[in-house]
């Protein structure tokens, strides 16, 4: 019988995955099967996609691939794989949108940001208190390397300006807007939209306060411009910006983000 014992294809005469497992991997503790577990006398069938799973010690780049292929699909997963996505600004918004893309599997990432990490930045952002005093897009990749190992990560820890955005972003297909200066909002949208032909942006716009989550939606405003939040929330004395309500617009931003990267052309 032919099966793909973590990745690889292998020939095997053993009739129980008990029996092959101490000529692959004898430290394995899980074996999955088309990502489900299974006990290790389950029958061994031709074409069986199997993981043999060693939980206490970080798997090969094989095995992580091997995990992402079962879990998604390898198709699809060749899809994410391929996938370039840039996001411009690493705050509450941001820093979520790169993890959430990273952790999905998409190949490679550019974090953009001139900012340091500072305490207030912790009550949203998804730094820790070591990484105070970091550049943004270092700690964030740091971050993003010991998780997400399928993931290159480039980083540019630069302010995005009209001098330097077509040679950060003149090749990227796909750039989440995840700013919070106004006009550096509309530097990128209006020159993705005047000068990139080939990028699609993902913007966002009101996520400030405690409003009901149900009001964050996302719409397609032109053929290469979606927007996601609830349009009217950017903060005001006493409301600002809460955790809860930007982590839901992230997560928008990065499920339209990901439909993107796999086809979608609607929200």
């Amino acid at each position: 019988m032919q099966i793909l014992i973590n990745g690889k294809l292998v020939t095997t005469t053993a009739c129980t995955y008990a029996e092959l497992k101490p000529h692959y991997q004898p430290n394995a503790d899980t074996l999955l099967i088309s990502g489900r577990s299974k006990p290790w006398q389950t029958p061994i069938n031709d074409g069986d996609e199997a993981i043999l799973l060693d939980t206490t010690t970080a798997p090969t780049p094989e095995v992580w691939r091997a995990l992402y292929d079962a879990r998604y699909g390898r198709i699809i997963m060749d899809k994410l794989q391929a996938s370039y996505v840039a996001i411009c600004g690493l705050g509450g918004l941001g820093s979520l949108v790169a993890l959430e893309l990273a952790r999905l599997g998409v190949g490679r990432l550019l974090l953009i940001d001139g900012d340091t990490v500072d305490p207030t930045n912790l009550a949203r952002q998804h730094y820790t208190l070591a990484q105070i005093g970091q550049k943004k897009a270092y700690a964030l990749a740091d971050t993003i390397r010991g998780c997400a190992p399928l993931t290159h990560v480039e980083t540019a820890p630069v302010w995005l300006t009209a001098s330097n955005i077509h040679s950060l972003l003149g090749d990227c297909p796909f750039i989440c807007e995840c700013l919070d200066r106004p006009e550096t909002k509309a530097l990128l949208t209006n020159t993705v939209l005047s000068s990139l032909p080939r990028s699609i942006l993902i913007g966002a716009s009101g996520m400030a306060g405690y409003s009901s989550g149900n009001t964050i939606t996302a719409k397609q405003v032109m053929t290469r411009f979606y927007l996601v939040g609830d349009g009217t929330n950017e903060g005001e004395e006493g409301i600002g910006l809460m955790a809860p309500r930007v982590g839901l617009c992230a997560s928008a931003q990065a499920t339209l983000t990901m439909r993107l990267l796999l086809g979608e052309t609607t929200p």
